[in-house]
């Protein structure tokens, strides 16, 4: 038993490593689109808009409806309750996961 204990432990350690930064909860609405230029314009109409679930210093996952693809540097725009302006940034978007017909979670790395 001890044996399936330390097995089952040793497993989740080396496939879910710990994470390199502490995420907190972040419930805010969310605009990616294709682009790597920092410039300050609004997102286009075909902007993907998505509600951020957790944040940290590293990245964001978030909830679409549309499928992003792994490895794909996407603009991001979101905006604080405190602040009245978007706080733009970009993103590589590191993993992708299908919850439903019509939503996918998605993790984001800031790269900027």
């Amino acid at each position: 038993m001890t044996s399936l204990v330390l097995n089952d432990i040793a497993q989740k350690t080396l496939f879910n490593p710990p994470r390199e930064n502490k995420r907190v909860s972040f419930n805010e609405e969310i605009v990616l689109w294709k682009g790597t230029s920092l410039q300050t314009k609004k997102p286009p109409r075909s902007a993907i808009v998505g509600k951020a679930k957790n944040i940290s210093d590293g990245g964001v996952c978030l909830i679409t409806k549309t499928k992003l693809e792994v490895n794909q540097f996407l603009r991001m725009a979101f905006k604080l309750e405190s602040v009245p302006i978007n706080i733009p940034t970009l993103v590589e978007i590191r993993w992708v996961e299908k919850m439903s017909d019509a939503h996918f979670k998605v993790g984001a790395r800031f790269i900027y």
